[in-house]
């Protein structure tokens, strides 16, 4: 058995200090098994912060999984940051699928040696898992056609691997806030991988959308195959401007009469003079 290579003596002292004074052996196990889990949590929060340090300068998840001893798959979903947090809004709640289909774009989009993770990859993460896939699926959308349209309209990938890991390019980044604004105009409380088909399908001017164009895809099928998971926006109801008549003798306004008006009531300019002259006269 390996020495540890930290100095131990000053958590045996904690621990005995916290037993007290002939304390339990039995005690102190449990004092000691708390301390150690309090210093793995610690440990595995040092390990995160580096971690993301080190993914934000640039390194990917592939050389940051050779360090840690795991693959490049297991140090991003350990340690792989939310990239939905572009809204600040704590009342959505991000579904895991959707998360892993972000996860997948971004594997994609570094797998073929790209800086950027843009739409038409969001689209191929979008196959992995969740409502999305199932719509996709239905309308024929597969990983195999999708890369077949991303190799005819963008190009073949680069053999050379990325210095620094992709990040989402300005498009994608707009497709993931949008798929939370629909959302929350539909008043779900979630945003899912439907939200973000329905942002990719109906922008004109996306890679995503060019690949669905490729592949025949209309954008009312996959609103149709939507339907279900993303509702209509509610629609608000017209208030129909009450017209404004006078109370005495319902005259309207118009450019030789005159409405003044009150707390829900209105009286014509001739009313009001005829007012003024009956209140003016004796005993009136």
């Amino acid at each position: 058995m390996s020495e540890p290579s930290i100095d131990i003596s000053q958590y045996v002292e904690l621990i005995k200090t916290r037993g007290g004074p002939g304390a339990d052996p039995l005690l102190l196990v449990d004092i000691a098994a708390g301390i150690g889990r309090d210093l793995a949590n610690a440990g595995d929060l040092v390990t995160e912060h580096f971690v993301g340090e080190a993914h934000q300068t640039g390194y990917s998840w592939t050389q940051i999984g050779d360090r840690l001893g795991v693959t490049r798959q297991a140090a991003r979903q350990r340690f792989g940051v939310g990239p939905l947090r572009l809204l600040d809004n704590a009342e959505i709640e991000v579904r895991p699928r959707l998360q892993a289909c972000l996860d997948r774009a971004q594997a994609e989009a570094e797998q073929d040696g790209c800086e950027q993770t843009d739409t038409h990859y969001l689209l191929l993460g979008l196959l992995h898992v969740g409502v999305a896939a199932a719509a996709l699926d239905r309308l024929g959308v597969t990983r195999d056609r999708v890369y077949e349209a991303i190799r005819t309209l963008f190009g073949a990938p680069t053999d050379r691997r990325p210095q620094r890991a992709p990040v989402f390019s300005e498009d994608a980044r707009q497709a993931i806030e949008g798929a939370q604004i629909v959302a929350w105009e539909r008043g779900q409380c979630y945003v899912g991988t439907e939200h973000l088909l329905f942002c990719l399908a109906t922008d004109p001017g996306s890679q995503a959308r060019r690949v669905l164009n490729y592949l025949d895809v209309q954008v009312e099928a996959v609103k149709r195959e939507l339907e279900g998971a993303v509702p209509h926006r509610p629609r608000r109801a017209r208030r129909r401007k009450r017209e404004q008549v006078c109370a005495f003798c319902g005259k309207s306004a118009s450019p030789i009469v005159r409405l003044v008006g009150g707390p829900g009531v209105c009286i014509c300019d001739d009313c009001a003079h005829r007012a003024v002259d009956t209140l003016s006269q004796p005993g009136r």
